[in-house]
């Protein structure tokens, strides 16, 4: 399997990878909710929590892409469930997350 190869099929992603490790990285460390709710978002109850759970979240999100991006160079069918499993995981996960401190 050559560089091109991998990297074609792992292009996309790696770069959600990073995108997810650039927000995770800002809640966490920055906390700035603003990033991901918008400068005229209500206030949330406690939004020190918030940003580290958030954070937290995408941070594992994004292992779960890399997981995924090593995971197509090998057998798609096996990428595809466990990126749908990711998706699914995280949806329950930010409702429950947003339904603590809303």
């Amino acid at each position: 399997m050559s560089f091109d190869t991998i990297l074609n099929n792992s292009g996309i992603p790696v770069l959600l990878a990073v995108i997810c490790f650039y927000y995770s990285w800002k809640l966490i460390k920055m906390h700035d909710l603003a990033s991901i709710r918008g400068k005229d978002a209500p206030k949330v109850k406690k939004p020190d929590e918030y940003a580290e759970a958030a954070g937290r979240l995408i941070l594992i999100f994004g292992i779960a892409v890399v997981v995924n991006a090593v995971l197509v160079n090998f057998d798609t069918v096996i990428a595809m469930v466990e990126i749908i499993a990711a998706i699914i995981w995280m949806f329950v996960s930010w409702k429950r997350m947003y339904d603590r401190y809303e």
